[in-house]
């Protein structure tokens, strides 16, 4: 495992010093910074740890360690949109029902990864915002953020609507955020949020509108690499 790497990520962990919790417990220095790290810098920095440590937290994952919108990211971006997702880590001995079933049950995908609708296969019956391209953008970057704040099952199915039905895209909208609302806006959190939906209404949201909105988080993943694909595959098995 990559010690330097390890090393930054433990700005992450506060309640123990940085030599010592990556002695005792790296897989925890790990787990911390893919719950907090919303900088795309430090986030492109957790990946440099590889893909093999990253399954591996998740596997060995204890209660605490992620939030749910996290625990529902990672395993879409590691492992895939069509994953089950796991039931999430609890304190205790007892889950209630809803946590303990099986997660692929309410999932966006069950053999229809790719059934969503594309922009140029859109009915004259769809709702498409008549709005100016430099609009869109805008409106898509307002959107973006206030998720930030609150699960709104009106600000997600817009989003998807923007995407599914005009030229923007998911990325240009995160670092259109940055340039409109500012660099302090946690753009990897509005990712993490958008792979969740089981926050206020989002029950609301149609599958079609979901695999819109996984579908997008997967297209951003190329910029997120390690800058050398020798260092990635170096770093992706277990030393």
């Amino acid at each position: 495992m990559n010690q330097e790497t390890l090393k930054y990520l433990t700005r992450y962990v506060w309640w123990e010093k940085p030599d010592e919790i990556i002695k005792k417990n790296p897989l925890r220095v790990i787990a911390s910074a893919m719950r907090y790290a919303n900088s795309v810098d430090s986030y492109k920095k957790l990946l440099e740890i590889g893909e093999y440590a990253l399954k591996e937290t998740l596997s060995k994952a204890q209660a605490g360690w992620f939030d749910k919108p996290s625990w529902h990211y990672w395993h879409y971006i590691l492992y895939g949109l069509k994953t089950k997702i796991p039931p999430f880590p609890k304190r205790g001995f007892l889950q209630d029902s809803k946590d303990s079933k099986d997660s692929s049950a309410n999932s966006p995908f069950s053999g229809r990864l790719g059934s969503a609708k594309s922009a140029g296969e859109i009915s004259s019956n769809d709702s498409v915002p008549m709005i100016a391209d430099a609009d869109i953008h805008t409106l898509l970057a307002t959107k973006l953020k206030a998720i930030c704040y609150e699960a709104n099952y009106k600000d997600y199915l817009d989003i998807a609507n923007i995407l599914k039905h005009t030229s923007a895209n998911l990325l240009e909208g995160l670092e259109n955020v940055s340039k409109i609302f500012g660099e302090d806006y946690p753009l990897i959190q509005i990712l993490k949020r958008l792979t969740f939906f089981e926050d206020g209404d989002l029950y609301k949201l149609q599958q079609d509108d979901k695999i819109i909105l996984l579908q997008a988080i997967e297209a951003t993943k190329p910029y997120f690499q390690p800058k050398t694909q020798e260092n990635a595959n170096c770093l992706n098995k277990p030393q």
